[in-house]
């Protein structure tokens, strides 16, 4: 599709590596300072967040559901597990597995955090329609499929 293209032909701001970088750039600062508030990183707020829609995932389920390999996910679990953010436990039918459940604490944190991040999107979303947000997030979505796997 852009092979051979000269850079006047492909321009920076059709790239779309280029627009999904800057829009992060822009995003995540404005998320760091209103979860690093309650004492929550950047990286840990992706955990949380996929465990207050699953607890009690294994350690390979949350690594997937964040986009991220199994040892990063394991280092970033055991600073959760550190804060009293969550607890691992053996699974009781396969004692391979370790399995991941929020504390009262990490719990709790929903309450005070998904309010703030919700108020970013909706920042983010002015004057998007449904129908463009729908769009988006399928175009997006096979774009990271296109991508292959994360990390």
């Amino acid at each position: 599709m852009f092979t051979n293209m000269r850079t006047q032909d492909y321009p920076i701001d059709r790239s779309i590596g280029f627009l999904l970088g800057r829009t992060f750039r822009r995003l995540r600062p404005i998320m760091e300072q209103q979860i690093n508030s309650a004492g929550i990183s950047y990286g840990m707020w992706f955990f949380l967040r996929a465990l207050w829609e699953k607890d009690g995932v294994s350690q390979r389920e949350i690594a997937e559901m964040v986009g991220l390999t199994q040892p990063t996910a394991w280092a970033a679990l055991r600073k959760l597990e550190a804060q009293k953010m969550v607890t691992l436990q053996p699974d009781s039918e396969d004692k391979r597995k370790v399995l991941v459940y929020l504390t009262e604490k990490g719990r709790s944190l929903e309450e005070v955090l998904l309010p703030r991040v919700e108020n970013i999107n909706e920042v983010a979303l002015q004057g998007i329609s449904k129908t463009d947000l729908a769009t988006f997030m399928r175009v997006l979505g096979r774009i990271e499929t296109n991508m292959g796997p994360g990390e």
